[in-house]
């Protein structure tokens, strides 16, 4: 009877000591993905699409609350949310998911995007925390073999963020390019 007591009590500690290790790694992790809260708006850079091709685009932002002085984020990962939709009031939500916004990439995210129609203008943005992003415009191509009418594009170099001249990029948003 000894020995039964003895073996019960030795699974208990192993047992209670499972869970205090998967408590012990869980618990660092969840730290370092908890949902941040700013001082500063965290997308002062905006947001931006790129890649497009005719069921899908890539979205992008990078969580910067303080861009002239390294971001001002801290070293951990960050998960950002994201969100499309098929009208520019975002109230038909096609797709949405989860991204990390990584230190060792500036925290920014980089989201591929697919399964959506040729040819159309889709509106995305991003959260983080308690912050949601400006509202992004992008469009999918045409299918491929398709005769397209016209075709223009939006060309912008380095914009010199840092002196203010960032208005090029303003005028390209208003374009239906």
């Amino acid at each position: 009877m000894k020995h039964h007591v003895f073996d019960s009590v030795n699974r208990r500690t192993l047992i209670a000591a499972g869970f205090g290790g998967l408590i012990g790694v869980l618990a660092p992790q969840r730290r370092l993905l908890a949902q941040p809260t700013f001082d500063r708006y965290p997308f002062s850079l905006g947001v931006a699409s790129g890649e497009p091709s005719s069921d899908g685009v890539v979205l992008w932002t990078r969580i910067a609350p303080d861009p002239l002085n390294g971001g001002g984020m801290p070293m951990r990962p960050v998960p950002v949310r994201w969100e499309i939709a098929s009208d520019d009031g975002m109230q038909r939500v096609l797709q949405q998911g989860e991204a990390i916004a990584r230190p060792e990439l500036a925290h920014s995210v980089h989201v591929e995007v697919s399964g959506l129609a040729p040819a159309r203008e889709y509106w995305y943005r991003f959260y983080v925390g308690e912050e949601a992003s400006q509202t992004g415009r992008t469009k999918t191509t045409p299918l491929a073999g398709v005769p397209v009418d016209q075709v223009r594009f939006g060309v912008a170099g380095c914009q010199r963020y840092h002196n203010g001249y960032f208005t090029a990029y303003r005028h390209l948003a208003q374009e239906h390019l």
